[in-house]
């Protein structure tokens, strides 16, 4: 079994006792099981139904390279956390990070987090209040994230499924991706709303030091960071994308590239890549990117990587 990555050193692990429709990470980050299993929708929430839950380090999955950046984040950042989950669904990373804040850098925090499917909206805002935050303090936008604001189309049939993209019509139904080369069927096509859309900057507006930007905006990616990379080169120290195919990682490389950010970890996606924790699949694909500009904490905690 691999050893752990470095920023997991010394970790206590939660334990206790939680309700049953709550699932809970190491940090102790709660989930209502409604958020990603269907069955759990329409069960009263009984709070009296509970068990004892031991929990553990996260498993060595594509997923393992946001936990290692965000952290990397959280332990570096100084007099206050700023942190934007863009394609946010219900706010795991911004929950987990708050519990992250709490236990390793306990500062003033400002969770953004910026979604189109109006249900995760709602199962974000359920999400700030079960963790104990009010998300009135923060930012929840009920918005696309794109290279230009104003309105654009989002699926709205199906928010337990995966993977909704902008449109280019309110035309429901199978069709392609104005970003990604493939034709979807998803049950989330039956229905189309209009939404308001935003750049990254509007999103951000009045922040001067954004510690992380966790990305993960199904195809929509290079286009977003080709008209932000100005912003972010002046305002945000860390960059993770989930990427969504190979032309997409090229732009991004060539953007982050040229721009003069450092990379830190880099993976395709649909695919089975050998990394120091072994190898391991990655469906949506890894990038991360540094700010030199900003990285003189990360240097100085040994986490440019």
């Amino acid at each position: 079994m691999p050893e752990h990555h470095r920023i997991f050193l010394g970790a206590e692990l939660w334990s206790g006792r939680i309700p049953d429709h709550v699932d809970i990470d190491f940090l102790g980050a709660r989930e209502d099981k409604q958020f990603f299993l269907p069955e759990w929708q329409n069960v009263p929430r009984n709070f009296s139904k509970t068990h004892d839950q031991w929990t553990n380090l996260p498993e060595f999955s594509e997923e393992y390279f946001e936990w290692i950046d965000f952290l990397a984040a959280v332990k570096t950042a100084g007099d206050r956390f700023v942190m934007m989950e863009l394609g946010a669904g219900y706010g795991r990373w911004l929950m987990r990070a708050a519990a992250a804040i709490s236990r390793y850098n306990p500062i003033p925090t400002l969770l953004i987090g910026v979604e189109a499917e109006p249900t995760h909206v709602e199962w974000m805002r359920l999400n700030f209040r079960n963790n104990g935050l009010d998300p009135n303090h923060h930012r929840i936008f009920h918005a696309a994230v794109g290279s230009t604001s104003g309105v654009t189309y989002f699926p709205v049939g199906d928010p337990h499924e995966w993977g909704q993209f902008i449109m280019d019509s309110s035309e429901a139904g199978p069709q392609k991706s104005r970003h990604l080369d493939r034709m979807f069927d998803n049950a989330f096509l039956a229905k189309v709303a209009a939404v308001p859309q935003v750049k990254i900057e509007e999103a951000a507006v009045g922040e001067k030091l954004i510690d992380i930007i966790d990305m993960d905006i199904q195809g929509a990616e290079a286009e977003v960071m080709e008209q932000a990379i100005g912003f972010c080169s002046d305002h945000v120290r860390l960059v993770h994308v989930g990427t969504h195919s190979t032309t997409i990682e090229d732009q991004l490389r060539r953007i982050f590239r040229q721009a003069g950010w450092l990379p830190r970890f880099d993976f395709p996606p649909w695919s089975k890549a050998q990394t120091i924790y072994g190898v391991l699949a990655f469906a949506d694909g890894v990038q991360s990117w540094a700010n030199p500009r900003f990285a003189d904490r990360l240097i100085a905690a040994n986490l440019m990587e």
